[in-house]
């Protein structure tokens, strides 16, 4: 398994990005966080703003697909999409999730 992370701006984009990979059997469970602050540098200057962290569960072999539809889906143009290996998942868990993915 993977857990994948990507910040939106807002949560009907975190939704609409959820319901659309769950939709694709990309994803097994989409979790919308919200971020009180993010601080980043994008064209030589510092931004801050409040986000939402979509922490996306998945099979590791999706990976490509999720991407890709992430991009296809992202209102950014640099969208952040980071995919972090799950290496301890509870086996009921993990059977659960590679059921809902496809």
């Amino acid at each position: 398994m993977i857990i994948v992370f990507t910040t939106l701006p807002s949560f009907m984009h975190a939704e609409s990005l959820a319901s659309k990979l769950l939709e694709a059997k990309l994803a097994a469970c989409c979790s919308i966080l919200r971020i009180e602050r993010s601080m980043y540098r994008w064209k030589g200057s510092i931004h801050k703003e409040s986000e939402l962290l979509l922490m996306i569960k998945t099979r590791k072999a999706l990976y490509p697909k999720l991407e890709a539809l992430i991009k296809k889906n992202h209102p950014n143009s640099c969208p952040e999409i980071i995919g972090i290996p799950a290496s301890k998942v509870s086996k009921e868990y993990k059977k659960w999730a590679y059921s809902e993915t496809a």
